[in-house]
């Protein structure tokens, strides 16, 4: 199965990216083929893909594109095909 995670940051230093590395390890280790897509990262999951998604540079743009992020439809539509390979 091809499975998507999601996760804002991907760093070592963020729970939620902990948790998603330890999700991808064990659905790695079923037999699964995992991919994580995030707005920026500070590492590489182990034996897991790793597709950053662009978002600004700026501290301050980051966060207010963190925020409108849904109302950008261009990147929706350019990212929702991308999305829809996986399960």
């Amino acid at each position: 199965m091809k499975i998507a995670l999601l996760v804002p940051k991907f760093s070592n230093f963020t729970g939620d990216a902990r948790i998603t590395e330890i999700q991808a390890e064990e659905l790695i280790r079923g037999g699964n083929d995992v991919i994580v897509f995030a707005l920026e990262a500070d590492n590489k999951p182990i034996n897991a893909n790793l597709f950053l998604m662009e978002i600004p540079k700026s501290l301050f743009l980051h966060r207010i594109y963190r925020l409108i992020l849904f109302f950008d439809v261009y990147k929706i539509l350019r990212w929702l095909p991308k999305f829809k390979q996986y399960d």
